[in-house]
């Protein structure tokens, strides 16, 4: 996985980061622990400007940090300021192996606490499967592992606090509904393979040509494709029903733009739909009920994606753009001022120079994991990296979705032929990040293909106006009266505002990032 070494490399050492003064970072990586592994992360960002920042030990320990950036990689199971779970295989019985599941942390920012969910659900394998029932199966089966974390949430240990769920949910369009509406009057040809097994369905109109046809993994809405799923967006969300099961436990805000994967990735093509996948709003960010006493009224929220008129992978970058209303009363969170910290980089508990930053050089996991001559052998050592200084940006939640071509059914396909990208940069600071910058990355990916979904969270305060600073404005999050026992302090100044952005993108890391200014 040497593309997520390089990823986070670049943001570490980004010139938009440095006045981020507090990273952490974690990389589920360990593929070796089969049981455990999700192929998740999440990249956490705080701005010097933010005041009272405090991260939730899920051990019931107060820990101070001492470290500004904080790297954990390859196996995370044992590091206790997140929770991590891999879906249990039964909610997906038709899939022998799977990575799929979820990372969560807990954050209190000047009392408000919240929780930062990234998660990931199973795919449709097969269109003609998904067409066969509605709603289909792969839709009970996300309806039924999400229904179980969200109770795991509501009863497990840890108090219950509002929380923001963003990823690639994977919720698709009803197809068997979609299909029948756009055939209506169209004549139905099975067509069958070696084994009579259905392969594909072509539907032809009365002059006897082809309006659509549905394969495994093909969806070819023929002349038509791009302008029904570009520009019918109102109508298309008629079949968007995968979220309604869940309208009485999460909200989201309303969706102003198009399906947002599977989009072409010709890097000469930014607004094309692969003909891969029935096009679907993919990738959402959440949030509980209670979050939405925490948004603050005067501030209007952008839900939106980046780039909508470049290549950005398959899976166009989606972010959330809000601001909390802040609870601290009778503070003036300007005056707040934090200690001095250290300039140093922790990479698994253990300090190293940022000019010799390598997320995968870590001999303790290596030597006790006892990882295969092979395993050791993907891992690539990338050295002379800038002053990592943390920085300057403009927040945002982002999925990076990075994959090998080696990668075996996955929920995108890719045409071996097209290049493959790799952002490098996130959105300018105080911007409205969009414009998220890509270069070319023809290494690839020596391991098994593995997908990293990375979360990324930055906190900032150059989105709060003065007035909005005095009165603690908080983009996104949440609040709780008192921090809750556990808390991990790391004081700082200011006010803050939120961000959330999700971006896709190919090569060996999937990936979320969220902001928080």
């Amino acid at each position: 996985m040497q593309h997520v070494n390089k990823f986070v490399k670049a943001l570490l050492s980004s010139d938009e980061l440095q006045q981020f003064d507090r990273v952490r970072v974690f990389l589920d990586e360990d593929f070796t622990a089969i049981d455990q592994f999700t192929a998740l992360g999440s990249l956490y960002f705080v701005h010097q400007s933010v005041g009272d920042v405090q991260i939730w030990n899920f051990e019931g320990e107060t820990t101070n940090h001492h470290f500004c950036l904080q790297v954990h990689s390859g196996n995370i199971d044992s590091v206790p300021i997140k929770e991590k779970a891999k879906f249990p295989q039964e909610f997906f019985p038709d899939f022998k192996w799977s990575r799929k599941g979820f990372i969560r942390t807990r954050w209190s920012i000047c009392d408000s606490v919240f929780d930062l969910i990234n998660i990931h659900l199973f795919h449709d394998a097969s269109n003609i499967i998904a067409m066969e029932t509605s709603p289909s199966t792969y839709t009970n089966n996300r309806r039924r592992v999400l229904q179980h974390t969200i109770q795991r949430f509501e009863s497990d240990q840890y108090n219950t606090v509002p929380y923001f769920m963003f990823g690639d949910f994977n919720f698709r369009l009803d197809t068997q509904s979609l299909v029948e509406k756009l055939t209506s009057r169209a004549t139905t040809h099975h067509v069958r393979g070696k084994k009579n097994e259905l392969s594909k369905i072509i539907y032809t109109d009365e002059s006897n040509k082809v309006v659509l046809t549905v394969q495994k993994k093909g969806f070819d809405y023929h002349d038509e494709h791009n302008e029904l799923f570009g520009n019918n967006r109102t109508w298309l969300q008629g079949f968007d029903m995968e979220p309604r099961a869940f309208t009485d436990k999460f909200s989201e805000y309303e969706i102003t733009f198009p399906p947002s994967y599977p989009f072409s990735e010709d890097t000469k093509d930014g607004m094309s739909y692969m003909k891969t996948r029935c096009p679907s709003w993919c990738d959402r960010v959440m949030f509980s009920h209670t979050a939405t006493n925490l948004i603050a009224k005067t501030y209007t929220p952008v839900y939106n994606v980046i780039g909508p008129h470049v290549c950005m992978g398959d899976h166009k970058p989606v972010y959330l753009d809000l601001r909390l209303q802040h609870v601290r009363q009778g503070k003036d969170l300007s005056s707040m001022r934090r200690g001095k910290l250290s300039k140093s980089l922790s990479v698994n508990g253990e300090i190293v120079s940022p000019a010799r930053l390598n997320i995968h050089d870590f001999a303790t996991f290596l030597r006790e994991q006892h990882l295969s001559e092979k395993f050791k052998s993907s891992i690539k050592r990338r050295a002379s990296t800038p002053n990592v200084d943390t920085s300057d940006i403009s927040c945002a939640l982002k999925r990076y979705h990075f994959r090998s071509e080696s990668e075996p059914d996955s929920d995108t396909e890719v045409d071996s032929s097209e290049s493959r990208k790799t952002l490098t940069e996130i959105a300018e600071a105080g911007g409205d990040a969009t414009g998220v910058n890509s270069e070319n990355n023809n290494t690839k990916n020596s391991g098994r293909g593995e997908e990293v979904s990375v979360g990324m969270v930055t906190i900032h305060e150059s989105a709060c106006d003065a007035e909005a600073v005095r009165n603690g404005g908080v983009s996104l999050l949440t609040h709780e009266p008192q921090p809750p026992h556990g808390m991990n302090t790391e004081a700082a100044p200011g006010g803050s505002t939120v961000q959330q952005q999700k971006s896709a993108q190919r090569s060996g890391l999937c990936g979320m990032c969220c902001i928080v200014q």
